[in-house]
């Protein structure tokens, strides 16, 4: 399974606004850091499926930095993104 680190930002007022530096295109935010999770791992795989979409090669995972949470893609997600970067190889 894939997993991207992500930074949760607090957001003035409660939240947290999520990026990640793999995939840019990639941004959420949630009321509390439990949905935060949850929202960042769907805008995530969302944004994947963008790239599949357009055909272009998807970054793998960097490692992750101090302040950073790992955000898992799914199996079946982590998969496809293994196999469509090999066809672009």
């Amino acid at each position: 399974m894939l997993k991207y680190p992500a930074r949760f930002e607090p957001i003035e007022g409660g939240g947290f606004f999520v990026t990640f530096r793999d995939i840019p295109e990639a941004a959420s935010q949630g009321l509390a850091l439990e949905e935060a999770l949850l929202v960042a791992a769907d805008t995530l795989s969302t944004a994947v499926g963008f790239y599949l979409e357009d055909r272009r090669s998807i970054p793998c995972p960097s490692s992750i930095e101090e302040g950073e949470e790992l955000v898992a893609l799914s199996g079946s997600v982590s998969e496809k993104v293994l196999a469509f970067n090999k066809t672009l190889a």
